[in-house]
């Protein structure tokens, strides 16, 4: 991807959050080059459709989002772009001569790029336009080869009539990742009674969009046919087509963002009101703001509208000026008159669509006046788009609408919440409360909102007002809103957790549109799970593994794609990935496997507080990768680390607040050359590791035709009919043949966790290859290597009880920041302590460990073979406590660095 396309596409706000930029709440941002105590720098669209910001302090500074990273990383222009690359696993352009082998096009794709788009005839499918459909000529020839393309072929077959099949106007058809699936055809000769249309590949879930840059504009008019489309965005109205009533349930929506707005122009006949409403519908429950046109009383469509409009007169001037005028008429040709009549309807089609947009989202702080009618009451469609204002008959017989709140309604949908613990708990069920979904719009917004309630707080004034603002009537607000929540077939039952987790008696796959999670409880607040045709997933693995020499890379995949297994499993183990600078682990973790997932990258000046890792591991079970960890404070690191430990088997807690739950059970993945997890025996049993040094293969870089299936991946899994203990018996059978296979020394304990690990990533990896029909089986004897390299990395670290003791000798060391004193003594190699005394001091000084009793402390001591001597009665410094007595040389063998300078006790 080049520097423009990296500007068009690139969230602002989402890149000023990965480098670290304080907000002010949800206003501008301080700038991190200088001392800025009032938030000057502001992010905004520019008049372009290109995301841009600018420093009101120092108006010189301003630019887009390669700008910005060379302010705040001190970068030049082509590192920042690098840099951009790289933070979100977006693949550089290939260079030339190192493209690696040229892949086949897809067959609708290379139809449209040889043959459809560069047919010799092309001409006569712009004529088709011009002529019969009243398209301006010089838009026209301006989307020649680029919106719309032509075909004249016929099946051999003669009993095939030539006007179902060709000549066409050839409309290309892309997927929401934009990757061209089909064609929607209009023929040219097509007879009132013959079909006039045809469509070829698939076309269901896809869409029509005149140019790419209609994805990006603030409000998109949704309409049924291409030509429709093409006849708005002439207008300036930019238009996305459906191109059937019979394709609206599988119409894609995933790709608007929260901040656009969807403006519904289908067809004025009873299928088109019936489409309408069904889009309707599935935008505001998926939360995006949508509403219902219907401002063309007299025509079908906006071409209809073209094609029969009368254009508006024009007001005569004054004498001299009516003169030229005729001067003028006399010299134009009558094809000149013509396209001056198309662009005079097409400034009135402009025109209303703009009003009617600006009517039904005023700008501004007044509220909603009386005698407002909106747009699109279809009764015929049962969508019912304003709830709080009622009809009624006005003196004059007409109708009008008296407004009883300052907000308006849109939906209100009874959801079932079920307790975070049971996500990926072993019980199904667990507990739950009853709430309800309001979708709302305040007067001076121009967007829905969502906001959860009580279930029994729809009938009390204050939650409304908290809600909406101001209330006219809350009796008669209170009878309208009765009949909108009387529809049970909107109840939906969710979880506060994005991936695949247990929503009652059922497997759920959970994305931001059901989860409801907000920002400051979850990083995937607005990520939806990748989907993608099942198909897709066999030439996926295959270029995967040849990615990566000894099938590394279907190693990583199966890592990720098996986190989603957390709910049968109950745990899931981290992964760290060891390399030198150049081996090629930050381009596979951090661009190509984040392309195919979707998982966010997180920098090391992310973790400067708890609260920031909080949110980062809480409330989803999808991967989250950090490059170069160790750049981070240390105190952070080891804060993160603890969280790293509870989010092994998933934990929730309350942080930040009694009404802030975190349900911490995020898989990570740490890349870099010096992970921190390397002497941490708390956590080096709880990952998969590997080395990318000499792994990495020469070529092209990787570039897939779509994100891989996750989602289909999820639905696979449900209908596999996977419980926990079918996870178990299959981990059990793969634990049973690696423990054959495990390289065990005399001594060797705490290996039980990690063979479970790595039996579990095999589950996962031959569920993989299951589903997308693509094997390798030497990538078993890959997880029997990592399995006892790991192994023989971790042997003298790898038992928790060393991690307590080890943090416990870097706090005597540092002894004098701290008030109190560790209770120990030491006697010639012997090391003398009373466990509740040691972990109350651990626990003051800030540090929290799994084990998190002295009974488990001392357990676990004693499996690891430390202790000489267990609850015995010891004297320190004069008072006895119940104490453990440790051999301090076999501790010091294991990597404690005990200080040999001081031999007294401490009280």
């Amino acid at each position: 991807m080049n520097a423009p396309q990296l500007k068009e596409r690139i969230d602002l706000h989402d890149l000023a959050n990965r480098l670290g930029m304080r907000r002010n709440g949800k206003g501008n941002y301080h700038a991190p080059w200088r001392e800025d105590k009032n938030a000057s720098l502001s992010v905004f669209d520019g008049r372009d459709g290109v995301p841009r910001w600018k420093d009101y302090a120092d108006e010189e500074k301003a630019g887009t989002c390669i700008d910005l990273v060379m302010l705040v990383r001190g970068v030049d222009a082509s590192e920042a772009v690098s840099q951009l690359h790289g933070m979100y696993g977006i693949p550089t352009d290939p260079e030339s001569g190192n493209q690696g082998p040229k892949r086949p096009l897809p067959k609708q794709e290379y139809f449209w790029r040889n043959k459809d788009r560069k047919h010799k005839d092309i001409q006569k499918a712009a004529d088709y336009l011009i002529k019969v459909r009243k398209l301006p000529a010089e838009q026209v020839n301006k989307w020649k080869g680029k919106a719309f393309g032509y075909t004249d072929w016929v099946p051999p077959n003669d009993s095939v009539e030539a006007a179902k099949c060709g000549p066409a106007v050839v409309f290309p058809v892309q997927d929401e990742f934009g990757a061209l699936i089909g064609r929607n055809q209009r023929f040219l000769m097509a007879d009132k009674d013959e079909s006039k249309m045809t469509n070829r590949g698939r076309v269901s879930g896809g869409m029509y969009l005149p140019t790419p840059s209609v994805k990006r504009a603030p409000v998109i008019w949704l309409v049924e046919s291409p030509i429709d489309a093409l006849t708005l965005a002439a207008a300036g109205c930019p238009a996305v087509a459906f191109l059937s009533a019979s394709f609206v349930k599988s119409f894609p929506l995933s790709w608007l963002k929260p901040t656009q707005r969807l403006m519904i122009l289908a067809d004025s006949d009873k299928s088109g009101r019936k489409a309408a409403a069904t889009l309707y519908h599935r935008a505001i429950t998926d939360g995006i703001t949508a509403q219902i046109v219907d401002w063309f009383d007299n025509f079908k469509d906006p071409n209809d509208a073209m094609q029969n409009m009368k254009p508006p007169k024009k007001e005569e001037g004054d004498k001299e000026d009516g003169e030229k005028e005729e001067k003028k008429k006399d010299k134009r040709t009558e094809e000149e008159k013509r396209e001056e009549k198309k662009l005079a309807c097409l400034e009135v089609i402009g025109k209303q669509a703009r009003k009617v947009n600006t009517d039904l989202f005023p700008v501004g702080d007044a509220p909603y006046i009386d005698d407002f009618i909106e747009f699109g009451w279809m009764s015929a469609c049962v969508c019912r788009l304003d709830t709080t204002s009622m009809r009624y008959e006005r003196e004059d017989g007409g109708e009008g609408s008296k407004s009883v709140a300052g907000f308006r309604v849109y939906r209100l949908d009874p959801i079932v919440v079920h307790d975070l613990s049971t996500a990926i708990g072993g019980q199904a069920g667990g507990s739950f409360s009853r709430k309800t979904l309001v979708t709302y719009r305040r007067a001076n917004s121009d967007r829905l909102q969502r906001e959860i309630i009580e279930d029994d707080e729809d009938g009390n004034p204050a939650t409304w007002r908290k809600l909406g603002g101001r209330l006219h009537n809350f009796d008669l607000l209170n009878k309208l809103l009765q009949p909108l929540g009387r529809d049970r077939r909107s109840k939906r039952e969710t979880v506060g957790v994005f991936g695949l987790v247990r929503v009652g008696d059922a497997l759920q796959a959970v994305d931001a549109r059901s989860g409801f999670l907000t920002e400051e409880e979850c990083i995937y607040s607005r990520l939806q799970i990748p989907s993608a045709p099942p198909e897709t997933a066999r030439p996926i693995l295959e270029k995967v593994d040849g990615l990566l020499k000894d099938h590394l890379g279907i190693i990583q995949l199966g890592w990720n794609l098996g986190a989603l297994m957390k709910v049968f499993f109950g745990f899931w183990p981290h992964l760290v990935i060891d390399g030198h600078s150049g081996s090629g682990k930050t381009i596979v973790a951090n661009q190509v496997m984040r392309r195919l997932i979707g998982y966010e990258c997180k920098e090391p000046s992310e973790l400067n507080t708890e609260f920031r890792q909080m949110k980062i591991l809480g409330n989803h079970v999808y991967p989250v990768v950090f490059d170069e960890i160790s750049r981070a404070k240390e105190a952070s690191i080891q804060t993160f680390i603890n969280l790293l430990n509870t989010s092994y088997g998933g934990d929730q807690t309350r942080r930040h607040g009694a009404t802030r739950k975190y349900l911490l059970a995020a898989p990570a993945c740490l890349v870099g050359q010096d992970n921190p997890t390397e002497s941490d025996a708390a956590i080096n049993t709880k990952t998969i590791q590997f080395q990318m040094d000499g792994k990495k293969v020469q070529g092209g870089l990787f570039d897939p035709d779509a994100p891989f299936p996750v989602l289909e991946w999820c639905e696979w899994l449900k209908k596999r009919g996977w419980t926990r203990a079918k996870a178990a018996e299959r981990l059990q059978a793969h634990r049973e043949v690696l423990e054959q296979r495990l390289m065990r020394r005399k001594g060797d304990t705490n290996l039980d966790r990690l063979v479970s690990n790595y039996a579990a990533l095999q589950v996962a990896i031959e569920e993989l290859f299951v589903f997308s029909g693509y094997r390798n089986d030497g990538v078993w004897k890959t997880v029997v290597h990592l399995m006892n390299e790991h192994v023989k990395w971790t042997r003298a670290t790898r038992h928790e009880s060393v991690a307590v003791i080890r943090q416990f000798a870097r706090e005597i060391s540092l002894l004098h920041k701290h008030d109190a004193h560790p209770p120990y003594r030491v006697d010639g190699d012997r090391l003398v302590i009373p466990p509740q005394l040691t972990m109350d001091f651990l626990h003051k000084c800030g540090h929290s460990f799994p084990i998190r009793t002295n009974r488990a402390l001392v357990k676990h001591l004693d499996t690891d073979g430390y202790c000489v001597e267990r609850n015995v009665a010891k004297s320190i410094n004069g008072r006895q406590f119940k104490c453990v007595v440790l051999d301090l040389k076999k501790l010091e063998a294991d990597g404690v660095d005990w200080p040999r300078n001081t031999d007294e006790g401490h009280e």
